[in-house]
């Protein structure tokens, strides 16, 4: 059975609109529901939907019933159900918790005692705070990094590719309507506005661009050209085939200039590991450069994810030799993990994408430049 959740804890849900109009009004924008599902024992959001259970919300007093509705709303707010990608649910869960804790107690609610909130990761955005909590993960399937003591769960935007962009898209509508209508009343939100800053002028992550540019050249589809044979011996009939364009071999440079620390060289590696796992290339092929290229190097298959990277030399730096190495590996793509400042060909055959850790004004010969950062 399940009933609205404004009528059967309709005193916690006042409350939330009397304390915080701004939170409520994203509050009404898609369907809070109480359940009696012992699958669903706690709270849980999909973007498109919010599930309160009775037995846990009977439970706890009305602040803390605010506090959950109030939670909930807040990872519809911040687009927490999009924005998981490939990382694991449970330590996901928890680096996401700490900052809907943050903001949450920053905006006068009271906490529930057995939440996460450490200030420690106040200054970090989720992904950061996912990246520090994974230097030491829990066991996979063990009860730490569950989030708030297990009292939600996570849950990924569901649907199409299509349903699940519209999904977000009028979430990130409801942000923007709600913000307007407290702007007028005088009573946005600070957070609030580096929200709608990030809607309205939207800055794409590093990782986001690689993102889009490896599926780019990373694609399956159907064709005519190619006649599916088994097709035709079992039913004589035509029928296209499922042809796959995938990437073939990618190369990554790394760059061993001292500026380059191993937050840096994590951080890069969690993040192409992501990218890498989702377009599966045919191999990967990691390169350690100072001014010539070391003996050292490693090859990886979607099998051995993740990639590691590391210090193996050090020197001054030249990319003329990484990028021969790359044109003699026959690279689909070059990637360059590089502080920038070094001599430079003046051409190479292989797409190369310059993975810049300074915001340098440096005017490369060929390929891309994307600035890199630690979050």
């Amino acid at each position: 059975m399940t009933e609205r959740l404004e009528v059967t804890f309709s005193k916690a849900v006042i409350k939330l609109t009397l304390d915080h109009p701004f939170l409520a009004q994203i509050y009404y924008g898609v369907p809070n529901e109480v359940v009696d599902d012992p699958a669903m024992p706690t709270a849980c959001t999909t973007g498109r939907k919010r599930m309160y259970n009775r037995e846990f919300m009977n439970a706890q007093s009305k602040d803390i019933q605010a506090f959950v509705v109030a939670h909930e709303v807040m990872h519809d707010m911040l687009e927490h159900p999009f924005r998981r990608g490939n990382r694991r649910p449970d330590v996901w869960n928890r680096a996401i918790d700490y900052k809907v804790n943050q903001l949450l107690d920053e905006s006068g609610l009271t906490l529930w005692e057995h939440c996460c909130r450490d200030k420690k990761f106040d200054d970090m955005t989720e992904e950061a705070i996912y990246d520090e909590l994974m230097k030491d993960p829990p066991e996979e399937g063990g009860g730490d990094g569950q989030g708030d003591g297990q009292f939600d769960q996570h849950m990924d935007a569901e649907g199409t590719p299509e349903e699940i962009q519209q999904a977000r898209q009028e979430a990130q509508a409801r942000v923007l309507q709600a913000a307007a209508t407290a702007k007028q009343m005088g009573n946005l939100p600070a957070y609030a506005k580096g929200l709608v800053d990030g809607i309205l002028c939207p800055k794409e992550k590093w990782y986001e661009y690689l993102r889009r540019f490896f599926s780019a050249r990373s694609w399956s589809d159907y064709t005519h050209t190619v006649i599916n044979r088994r097709e035709l011996l079992r039913t004589n009939v035509i029928a296209p085939t499922l042809y796959s364009e995938t990437l073939g071999h990618v190369v990554i440079g790394v760059d061993q200039s001292g500026s380059i620390g191993d937050e840096m060289l994590r951080a890069f590696a969690t993040h192409v590991s992501d990218i890498l796992q989702d377009t599966r290339p045919e191999l990967c092929t990691v390169l350690y450069f100072d001014t010539q290229v070391s003996e050292e190097r490693e090859e990886y298959t979607v099998n051995d994810l993740p990639i590691q990277l590391r210090r193996v030399c050090g020197g001054g730096t030249s990319f003329v030799d990484v990028c021969a190495e790359a044109e003699k590996l026959s690279a689909d793509v070059l990637l360059v993990l590089t502080d920038m400042y070094g001599t430079f060909p003046e051409q190479c055959s292989v797409p190369t994408i310059w993975c810049s850790t300074e915001k340098s004004e440096t005017t490369v010969p060929f390929g891309e430049v994307v600035h890199v950062e630690c979050e």
